[in-house]
């Protein structure tokens, strides 16, 4: 991977589009060595609030996701702004525009800099899409997926990992089988640049992670 004046693979820099802001969604942390459980939770804890609700981690992998299908109405709640929170409740749905995305995106990219300053990253992978037009996303795309799928293929190798999430919600539990699953959907034409030669061993994790 060619250097670049970046501090680590950063998928979904910058922008995000409004409508990539669904039911649910997830932050992934790959780390260059594992952090302490000390330094986990405190990463855990400084977390975006609409992310907040089911951090996990084994080793070098940490995520944290939205609770349940409530992702939008988070982002409402924290994120909105008083004319969205009235018109979300007559309609029924969470609706809030591009300036909430923007500073929710620029919350994010605050909380993974602390975080590559407690325990340094590998890569990084943001809630939501990337608008496009962002150095530092276009530099990722293009050179993440070899060392990702390396990180996974080492990862799955070292961590007997649980089927089923089994904590309570902002209690930091265990990545599990559907994580990894999860995870791999990155590999699946979300953006990175995949060479021929890495098709095999995507396969082959798909195939244990179905």
């Amino acid at each position: 991977m060619a250097q670049a004046a970046f501090p680590f693979l950063y998928k979904n820099h910058g922008p995000l589009l409004l409508e990539s802001f669904t039911k649910g969604a997830s932050a992934y942390m790959g780390f260059v060595k594992a952090p302490t459980r000390a330094q986990v939770e405190k990463i855990a804890k400084t977390s975006p609030l609409p992310i907040r609700s089911m951090p996990a981690w084994i080793d070098t992998l940490f995520v944290t996701s939205s609770w349940g299908d409530t992702f939008d109405w988070m982002m409402l709640e924290h994120y909105g702004t008083k004319a969205d929170k009235q018109a979300s409740l007559e309609s029924g749905w969470a609706t809030f525009d591009q300036p909430s995305a923007d500073k929710f995106a620029k919350d994010v990219e605050r909380w993974v800099m602390a975080a590559h300053a407690i325990a340094p990253l590998q890569w990084f992978i943001a809630p939501c899409a990337a608008a496009g037009d962002d150095e530092w996303d276009e530099w990722t795309c293009a050179n993440m997926a070899e060392p990702l799928v390396e990180f996974l293929e080492g990862y799955v190798k070292r961590n007997k990992l649980p089927a089923e999430f089994d904590h309570e919600p902002d209690e930091v539990g265990k990545v599990t089988k559907d994580t990894i699953a999860c995870l791999l959907q990155e590999l699946d034409g979300q953006g990175l640049k995949i060479g021929k030669a890495l098709l095999p061993r995507i396969a082959k994790l798909r195939k244990a992670f179905r």
